[in-house]
């Protein structure tokens, strides 16, 4: 954490968005190896890293993000596609068990006072979720991205620490011709309601 945000920078973020879990939460490998992170252990990875972040300023911000939900059957085919009929059966990671991440999320970010994108549960709320939302059974395709951004805008929005665009001083009053291309604050979120 030291090298990626050092305490002693001149600079610090104003707003530090971590998202971890999806990774974490693979089933263990007998030999010890691979990418397993115990329940515990990633809930309390999640706070060091939160607290640490907190403490670099007194500006920064820290969103926890949730793993996102698993689609097992895509992780099947997967496997299968990647490793042969060997991996056919073999499931590296469950949906039930990503929700016990994204609770565990949830906890620290309570419990640390950092914001929270639940994406676990955001995702698995849209139209068939499993196919539009994750390309693979896990990673996020672009609708899967949007439901992601909306939920960052959303905890911007809703909280007190003035990161939300459209509350945020401009830089430049005077006209330019930036203002004449892009779109309006209105159309923006028009935007975004449409894509979600």
């Amino acid at each position: 954490m030291k090298k990626i945000f050092p305490e002693d920078a001149e600079e610090q973020p104003d707003l530090v968005v971590v998202f971890f879990g999806a990774n974490d939460a693979a089933f263990a490998m007998p030999s010890g190896q691979g990418q397993h992170v115990p329940l515990s252990e990633f809930e309390d990875n999640l706070c060091r890293i939160a607290t640490y972040l907190q403490g670099l300023s007194d500006k920064t911000r820290v969103i926890l993000t949730t793993p996102p939900p698993i689609y097992e059957a895509a992780r099947l085919e997967y496997g299968r596609q990647k490793y042969g009929e060997q991996a056919a059966n073999y499931l590296d990671r469950s949906n039930e068990r990503a929700g016990k991440y994204a609770a565990a999320c949830r906890s620290a970010a309570q419990k640390v006072g950092a914001g929270n994108i639940d994406l676990w549960t955001s995702i698995q709320q849209q139209p068939n979720w499993f196919t539009t939302c994750l390309t693979d059974g896990m990673h996020l395709s672009s609708k899967g991205s949007s439901v992601m951004l909306n939920e960052l805008l959303n905890v911007l929005k809703y909280s007190s620490w003035g990161l939300y665009f459209a509350t945020m001083p401009e830089d430049f009053s005077e006209p330019s011709i930036y203002s004449y291309i892009h779109p309006s604050f209105e159309e923006c979120d028009e935007a975004l309601r449409i894509a979600t």
